[in-house]
């Protein structure tokens, strides 16, 4: 049995996650406590989270490759290819519209009508842009935003 410092009660060790911290090789807190912890955390410090969160994901890139990804894709493509084929054309079927505008812009990029920024107009950033549409009847009418500025103007959390 172990005690919990947050819920001040005490439960079994199984109820406790691992931790290099203390001297008994695990958690302060009971993992339903931690949970809390870590989400209301999480909450409060978004921006932070989300930045340590980024800086992870490139040094584990950097560590395995890109050539990690795209064979574990791959694996995962080969044992699932028609549950793939399903999502594809279920996704096709719902979003008629959206990938008519997408097609269009992408049209007008390769034919030059359209010109995509090097740089993230609202992040001021040297990022890869996307084409974010506010209505696809206006299939040419976009604002371009990279990935991480296109996330925010979807997410409910920024509102």
């Amino acid at each position: 049995m172990k005690y919990c410092n947050k819920c001040q009660k005490s439960y079994p060790v199984s109820k406790f996650h691992r931790s290099k911290l203390s001297k008994d090789g695990l958690s302060f807190y009971c993992a339903k406590c931690m949970r809390e912890y870590t989400t209301n955390w999480r909450r409060s410090n978004i921006d932070k989270y989300r930045e340590d969160n980024r800086i992870g994901k490139r040094k584990s890139r950097e560590k395995l490759g890109k050539e990690h990804e795209n064979e574990t894709y791959q694996r995962w493509y080969q044992k699932n290819k028609e549950k793939k084929r399903r999502q594809v054309a279920k996704y096709r079927k719902k979003n008629k519209k959206k990938i008519w505008a997408q097609n269009k812009v992408n049209k007008a990029v390769k034919s030059g009508r359209l010109i995509r920024p090097d740089i993230c107009p609202i992040c001021n950033e040297e990022r890869e842009v996307i084409a974010h549409h506010h209505d696809y009847d206006k299939p040419l009418d976009v604002i371009w935003m990279c990935r991480s500025c296109h996330g925010k103007e979807h997410s409910p959390y920024f509102d």
